[in-house]
């Protein structure tokens, strides 16, 4: 399976997948979003956890470098977790992100929403707005429109995160959810704006490989704007995705 890393060295050696569809090269937003998922969800704990939330900041375009990643608990138990990840290039601070893990149990839960969409099977598989080339790692396949302030679409991961493993259905929910910014912002013509944040509500974790977004996105101010996606799967829905837009029209 083609990957987007190659863990040597204690190193994460981006591969070409790794690269941001605008800037060849710096690492995607969601090839940065998906490893610090995956640390968080690698930490030990002191019982059966899950991740229910996932904020991710990356301020900085982060280059097609070997890059490090660090975990540090800031709070520990059998209900919850609180997790710190970052991300560094010789010890300098790219990306981070916060993850709260909570613990399995059997309580009673709602059955998840239907979606009341079509599969990914019975919708158009071409990429809008030229986001995604045919040959990309993520193959989207749209539901609707597009139009740049409301859209849905199918997203599935085929390149696994690292070389050797099977990524989880979280990290590749996190992966497929970072799209919705890219799409919202190239329909815009801001194509070259960095995906700067993502922050992930989980009410339970997901199944199957391909994820659903339903997007709005939000245009009210000339420097930035926000982009919210409702997450589902084949059962519904499970959970919703924030992230900020931010307009290269903007920058001094």
């Amino acid at each position: 399976m083609r990957s987007l890393f190659r863990l040597e060295g204690g190193l994460f050696h981006p591969l070409p997948f790794a690269a941001s569809p605008g800037a060849v090269e710096c690492q995607s937003s969601a090839a940065v979003a998906g490893l610090l998922a995956r640390e968080i969800e690698l930490a030990t704990a002191l019982a059966p956890l899950w991740l229910a939330r996932l904020t991710v900041e990356a301020p900085r375009a982060v280059p097609m470098a070997p890059v490090a990643t660090r975990t540090r608990v800031l709070r520990d138990g059998k209900q919850l977790q609180l997790i710190q990840a970052e991300l560094t290039i010789d010890g300098e601070l790219f990306a981070d992100a916060i993850g709260l893990r909570v613990r399995k149990g059997d309580s009673p839960y709602d059955a998840a929403a239907p979606h009341g969409l079509g599969g990914p099977d019975a919708v158009s598989g071409a990429p809008p707005f030229g986001v995604f080339g045919h040959d990309g790692p993520t193959r989207i396949r749209m539901v609707g429109g597009p139009s740049y302030d409301a859209f849905a679409y199918w997203a599935l991961c085929e390149a696994g995160l690292v070389e050797g493993e099977s990524a989880t259905t979280v990290v590749r929910a996190v992966m497929a959810c970072d799209a919705a910014a890219a799409m919202s912002r190239n329909a815009r013509g801001e194509a070259a704006c960095p995906g700067v944040d993502l922050s992930l509500y989980l009410a339970r974790a997901p199944s199957g490989g391909w994820i659903l977004a339903q997007n709005e996105a939000e245009h009210a101010d000339p420097s930035c704007g926000l982009v919210s996606s409702l997450l589902s799967d084949s059962d519904g829905a499970f959970g919703y995705a924030h992230q900020t837009l931010l307009y290269a029209h903007a920058a001094d």
